[in-house]
């Protein structure tokens, strides 16, 4: 990351005045492939006890187990998985931002861009942040396509892939 993990700290992020806790808020960070996705989500994980501490849950239902991302939130809204795993799903998350005493959450994940044509997820995740009393809030990091097209080369390259870059444009 062009911003050196040692060099953020979670408490420089958040304004806690009085305007910002007057509306409890759900930010959504659909994190789009290949704009730094992990390494929010890695200084997220890292920095979750100081974010609370700041005024902002990041909720562990609905996320897998070896990462910040909220993969199995996403898993169920694509109907791929009924949210039983062992983090649970939507129901748990709502219940869980519902119960604390945090004025905001944060929610992250590369797959939430694969809800982008579901509308019945998308109101499902709007339904289910508004019935737990916060306000959705939904960021996105894009990248300019030309980098975007290099970056996804390089790395199905690294992955294996043997084939040219003509090839891949086609």
């Amino acid at each position: 990351s062009a911003f050196g993990r040692s060099q953020l700290h979670p408490s420089s992020c958040i304004d806690n005045s009085e305007a910002m806790v007057a509306e409890r808020t759900c930010f959504i960070h659909i994190g789009t492939h290949k704009t730094g996705t992990t390494s929010i989500q890695w200084f997220i994980r890292e920095n979750r006890t100081t974010l609370a501490r700041s005024g902002v849950l990041i909720p562990r239902s609905g996320g897998s187990e070896d990462d910040a991302g909220h993969h199995d939130l996403t898993q169920e809204l694509l109907g791929v998985t009924d949210g039983s795993g062992p983090r649970g799903g939507l129901a748990q998350f709502a219940d869980e931002i519902k119960a604390s005493s945090e004025p905001h959450a944060c929610i992250s994940c590369k797959n939430f861009t694969l809800l982008a044509r579901n509308a019945d997820a998308l109101r499902r995740m709007r339904d289910a942040v508004v019935a737990a009393g916060f306000k959705p809030v939904v960021l996105v990091c894009l990248r300019p396509q030309g980098s975007f097209v290099v970056s996804i080369y390089a790395q199905i390259v690294t992955d294996g892939w043997g084939k040219s870059f003509a090839t891949y444009l086609k």
